[in-house]
């Protein structure tokens, strides 16, 4: 794709690292986001690349440099943001299992809220803005990538209805590799409080889902 062939319709968002665009190609819409950094452009389309498979990213199409910008083009994802959604139980599962999926391809986001979340109109949901990513390798599973799975976990409940916490790590234990189950939970456990897990319940009730 040529960006040239791009016609912009609209400002999604405007900061000093980045700009986000909707706009038309050939009749298709498409989202142009242009980054001054290049490594912060680097790190998105390599993690939309990494997860490309798994359709729990926008598609990536194109992207390149363009007047001392760094640019990355993909599909225009119609739907909803989390943030401006009624959370329920399952919709906390699923999200916890697209995660998880995330995750298990050794990709830890880096900013993770339920403001780069979408859910589209057929109810998939869509993880956006990887320009914080990192990308681990097999060799490099240790402690530093449990800490930043972790952190990834814990940004998203700290912005998460408490009564669903417990629905969400069900999801994401149910489907995380089992192999690091146990080092996620114990990082897990010296971070969260009860308060964090829910009003009403304990972190025994992590332990229960976590052995299930």
């Amino acid at each position: 794709m040529n960006l040239l062939n791009c016609y912009i319709t609209r400002c999604i968002s405007c900061s000093d690292g980045k700009r986000v665009y909707e706009a038309l190609n050939l009749g298709r819409r498409v989202i142009i986001e242009f980054y001054t950094d290049q490594d912060l452009a680097y790190r998105e389309t390599l993690a939309l690349n990494v997860l490309e498979k798994y359709k729990i990213t926008p598609t990536f199409i194109d992207n390149g440099r363009w007047n001392g910008l760094y640019y990355i083009i993909t599909k225009k994802i119609e739907g909803y943001p989390l943030s401006k959604l009624n959370i329920t139980k399952e919709l906390a599962k699923k999200l916890g299992r697209t995660i998880a999926i995330m995750h298990n391809a050794k990709v830890h986001h880096g900013d993770l809220h339920k403001g780069n979340i979408l859910i589209d109109l057929k109810g998939n949901i869509v993880i956006l803005d990887f320009e914080f990513s990192i990308i681990f390798s097999e060799r490099s599973i240790n402690s530093k990538y449990i800490e930043c799975i972790v952190s990834d976990l814990l940004s998203l409940m700290w912005d998460f209805p408490g009564r669903y916490i417990l629905s969400l790590l069900e999801g994401y234990f149910y489907t995380i590799d089992s192999s690091l189950k146990e080092e996620i939970t114990s990082h897990l456990m010296k971070i969260a409080s009860k308060e964090m897990i829910s009003a009403s319940r304990s972190l025994d009730e992590l332990l229960a889902i976590v052995a299930s």
